[in-house]
C-alpha cells in the first residue's frame, strides 16, 4: 500500500509542476541517543512561487531507521509474525527507540538556471523520541516521549537530472534546544549530512 501511494504520489508531481509542487525523498545521517550519525528516512512536500522562483518553501519529516532497541522488555507488547501467533508463542518485546520530526523548511538558491547550483536551508520545527511498540493493553498516551524544539541550517549542491527531477546533497548543524535522548544525556545536537531525490518543478525558467 505505501509503495502504491508513494508510486502514485511521483506520478502526479510533475502534472502540477506548473503550480510549484514538488515532492522530495531522500536519506540523512543524523545524531541518535548520543551519536552523531544514525541513517533517517526524510521526505518534503514543498512548494515555489512563480514571484520567487529562488525560493521554496517545505513541510520535512524524518524518522529514523534501524532503531535501537530498549533493554528493558515488556511482557504485554505483541510484535509476533502470524507463525510465532499460530505457534502460540508468548508476547512480549523489547520497545522500539523511535525518532522522528517535523519541520518547516526554507530554502534559497543560487544560479537556478544552471544544471548544478548551490542551495541553503533553514528549518524549524519539533524533535521527538519515544518507545514504540504494540500493546495487548491501552498505552496511556506516547510512552516516554521526549520532545524539543530545534533549528537545522544545511548548505550544499543540487544537480538536475532533468528539468523536473533534481539531486541535492546537503550537509549542515541540527541544533536541538533541551535533550531528547532516551538513554544518555546528549541533546541530538551535531552535524548533519544527507541526499535528497527530488521530483517536480521548483522554478521557473527566466
Amino acid at each position: 500500500m505505501r509503495n502504491t501511494l508513494l508510486l502514485a504520489t511521483l506520478a502526479v508531481v510533475p502534472l502540477s509542476s506548473a503550480c510549484g509542487t514538488y515532492v522530495a525523498l531522500g536519506e540523512s545521517l543524523l545524531p541518535y541517543q548520543g551519536r552523531p550519525w544514525q541513517r533517517t528516512a526524510e521526505a518534503h512536500l514543498g512548494y515555489t512561487r512563480a514571484q520567487s522562483p529562488n525560493w521554496s518553501a517545505a513541510v520535512a519529516v524524518t524518522s529514523t531507521k534501524q532503531a535501537d532497541s530498549a533493554v528493558f522488555f515488556v511482557p504485554t507488547c505483541d510484535a509476533r509474525t502470524i507463525e510465532e501467533k499460530q505457534a502460540r508463542k508468548a508476547p512480549g518485546c523489547h520497545p522500539i527507540i523511535s525518532q522522528n520530526s517535523s519541520a518547516f523548511e526554507v530554502q534559497y538558491r543560487w544560479h537556478r538556471t544552471q544544471s548544478v547550483r548551490p542551495v541553503a536551508s533553514v528549518a524549524l520545527g519539533w524533535l521527538r523520541t519515544g518507545y514504540t511498540y504494540i500493546s495487548l493493553v491501552p498505552v496511556r498516551g506516547a510512552d516516554s516521549t521526549r520532545a524539543s524544539p530545534f533549528m537545522t541550517l544545511r548548505g550544499g549542491a543540487e544537480y538536475s537530472l532533468a528539468p523536473w527531477v533534481h539531486v541535492a546533497v546537503l550537509a549542515g548543524y541540527r541544533e536541538s534546544f533541551r535533550n531528547t535522548s532516551l538513554n544518555t544525556t546528549s541533546s541530538n545536537s551535531g552535524f548533519t549530512i544527507g541526499t535528497l531525490f527530488m521530483v517536480g518543478r521548483r522554478y521557473r525558467d527566466p
